[in-house]
Parts: C-alpha cells; sequence; structure tokens
C-alpha cells in the first residue's frame, strides 16, 4: 500500500504582535484614550502611537518601556500609555501624524501636546529628560537677578525677560525653544524702567532685546522683531563640542543663520553614519 509523502513546510512566526510595551506602560484604545484626554484634571501623559508589525515599534519598545519604569520613580503621578494607531486612526489625524512609532506629551489638565521626533528619542534617559521637562512651565518666575544662576558650559543657554507682566511673543519664544533654553520672568515692580530681554550664553557677554510694546504677541513688529533677535543669537559665538552628533542636532533644532566658531575636542567621537530610514522616520501608517 502507497502512503501519500507528507511534507511539512516551516514557516516563520508573523510579526503582529509583537511589540511588548512593558508592565509599566498602559495600552489604552481610542475610545479610552479621548475619555481620559476630555477629562479637565488628567494627568501628565506621555504617549507612543505604535503598529504591532512595525519593525521600528518593536525596537523603541524596550527604551520607552524603560523611560516608564524611570519615571514611576522620578513622577510618579505620570502616565505613560500606547495607543495601536492601525486601530485609532482618528487620533493619529487629530495628532497630525502617519508615522509608528509617534511619541507625544500631554500637560496635566490640557489637550495641547508636543511631539517628541523619533530620531531624538534615542534612550530612555532621553525619553525621560523630554518628558520632565514638559512637565514644569516653560518660563520660571524669579524675584530678581541675584536669584538667576550663571549658565554653565555644557548647559542650557538662558532667555531672561525683565518686565512687570508678561510678554506673550516671548512667552511664545520660551514655549516653542523649551528644550533648548532655560527661560526667565523677572517679575519687576510697579513703575519699573524699560522692558528688556537677555540671552545668556555661558562664558559670553549676553545679547539684549528691548522691547517697545509690553503686550506685543508674535505678529506684531515688536514680536517679529524679538524673533530675529533670537535667530541672530541662538547659538554662541564659540562652541566647544564633545559629541559632534548631538551639537549638529542642536543647531538643525534652533536653525540659527549665524556664522560661528567651532571647536572640535579631538577626543570627541565622530559623526556616526546615517540612519536607515526605518530608523530614522519609522513606518508609515499605509505599513511602509
Amino acid at each position: 500500500m502507497l502512503f501519500p509523502r507528507l511534507l511539512f513546510l516551516a514557516l516563520p512566526a508573523l510579526a503582529y504582535g509583537a511589540v511588548k510595551l512593558g508592565k509599566h506602560v498602559v495600552r489604552y484604545d481610542e475610545e479610552k484614550f479621548k475619555y481620559v484626554t476630555g477629562k479637565l484634571e488628567h494627568p501628565d501623559m506621555v504617549l507612543e502611537i505604535y503598529s504591532p508589525s512595525c519593525p521600528a515599534c518593536e525596537a523603541f519598545a524596550p527604551k520607552l518601556s524603560k523611560a516608564a519604569e524611570l519615571l514611576k520613580d522620578r513622577a510618579p503621578d505620570m502616565k505613560v500609555v500606547a495607543i495601536d494607531g492601525t486601530r485609532a486612526e482618528s487620533v493619529m489625524s487629530s495628532l497630525q501624524t502617519s508615522e509608528f512609532p509617534s511619541i507625544f506629551f500631554f500637560p496635566k489638565g490640557s489637550n495641547k501636546w508636543t511631539q517628541l521626533r523619533y530620531q531624538d528619542a534615542t534612550t530612555a534617559q532621553a525619553i525621560v529628560d523630554w518628558a520632565l521637562r514638559m512637565s514644569v512651565p516653560a518660563v520660571r518666575t524669579i524675584d530678581s537677578l541675584s536669584d538667576l544662576p550663571l549658565p554653565e558650559v555644557g548647559g542650557l543657554p538662558q532667555l531672561v525677560l525683565r518686565s512687570r507682566s508678561m510678554v506673550p511673543a516671548f512667552e511664545t519664544i520660551a514655549e516653542q525653544q523649551r528644550v533648548g533654553f532655560d527661560s526667565f520672568w523677572v517679575k519687576e515692580a510697579e513703575g519699573s524702567g524699560e522692558i528688556v530681554t537677555l540671552l545668556r550664553h555661558a562664558h559670553q557677554e549676553p545679547a539684549s532685546f528691548k522691547w517697545s510694546d509690553p503686550n506685543a504677541d508674535s505678529l506684531d513688529d515688536d514680536g517679529e522683531a524679538f524673533e530675529e533677535f533670537f535667530q541672530k543669537n541662538n547659538v554662541p559665538d564659540i562652541t566647544m563640542v564633545t559629541d559632534p552628533k548631538k551639537t549638529m542636532k542642536s543647531l538643525e533644532k534652533v536653525g540659527s543663520s549665524k556664522l560661528i566658531w567651532v571647536v572640535l575636542n579631538s577626543s570627541a567621537a565622530p559623526l556616526d553614519a546615517p540612519c536607515s530610514a526605518a530608523e530614522a522616520t519609522g513606518c508609515s501608517l499605509s505599513g511602509n
């Protein structure tokens, strides 16, 4: 009697569902996310939108998991949330993204959001530092210039407003640049003199901008002049580079057109080769 031959073909496991979120990352669906962010008193929230079949999301998952673990100690009330974007297209549309993974921060009690570029989410600590910075006001109020710390080499430069009331155009720039600058408001007494903004770099004379309109917003003449001032002075005249890749990213963010001198430390790590397409841009909503 002849028996038919049975052929067995070993197929690789499908990638669907391969993203492991970690125990400190809370999984939301679209309905849950809209309910929580619609509440008036929702907590600070880090949100990742992922696709179960996205290799970049799979590679990113351990970083987010470690970041969530660290934030549990540093900011116990902050939530780290993940949503499957393939089942939440309306959320992706409202956040104006079509890529996986996409990372956002929602401050407590607000629907205003800030996005972290995937290229900048290089480590768990980078995610933690970004989230903690997003969770505090962009501008810190102090009583006098004597309370102002000196900018440090390797630290962030400073934007300092001296005025009786907050100038809206200053607040806008401070909000936009909150990752790259420390911003302060020296709230002066009624009857004080001119309204001035100082831009301070370590070991460099501060640049000064005088406001003529205390109520200027970013569309007013004063606001446009301040933006030009910021673009001209937002990087130091001379900078020591210990991490060329990080320095290039910083210069790209501030978008300065200023010519600067760069001193390259001989022990600095060389620039890495460009990332692959998957590393640089993640995956798209269409699966490409």
